[in-house]
């Protein structure tokens, strides 16, 4: 599989997870939309690890096309940061009772802003780039570079 086919893989899966992702935030389907966001995880670890693999096994460094790899499905799994709306009844019940109700207003206003929805966009972006740079490299790990002779 070519480094393009990873890629567009990456960004399919993504969108799959922002979509699992999006349905869970909702409430809709929930103990399906749980088990869908858990799979795709997983499928996304082993697509980073694969690439790594690929990647060492064609003499590129394993690490960098894990961490390419994780940041293009970052970009399209955090997408669903901008479709989550935080209502005051899905935050009340984790906040302590102490909190006053002003306060939760506050709370909710800011974490619908437009800033908060990027900030947790590139949070998803910056954690499956650093899942990208390790599962590459253990990915890289378990082959052997093509010039290499002894066994992994």
């Amino acid at each position: 599989m070519s480094r393009n086919r990873w890629y567009v893989f990456a960004a399919v899966w993504g969108l799959i997870d922002a979509v699992a992702a999006i349905l869970m935030a909702r409430g809709q389907h929930l103990g399906f939309a749980a088990m869908a966001g858990i799979v795709v995880d997983v499928v996304a670890l082993a697509l980073l690890f694969l690439a790594g693999r690929q990647a060492k096994a064609q003499g590129r460094p394993a690490w960098r096309a894990g961490l390419t790899t994780g940041v293009v499905f970052g970009l399209f799994a955090g997408w669903s940061s901008f479709f989550v709306v935080i209502t005051r009844q899905t935050l009340a019940p984790r906040l302590k009772a102490s909190v006053s109700s002003a306060n939760i207003d506050k709370i909710v206003r800011a974490a619908n802003t437009p800033p908060a929805h990027v900030a947790g966009w590139v949070e998803v972006i910056i954690l499956w780039l650093l899942l990208g740079l390790l599962a590459g490299f253990i990915g890289g790990l378990a082959t052997r570079a093509p010039a290499s002779t002894r066994d992994v």
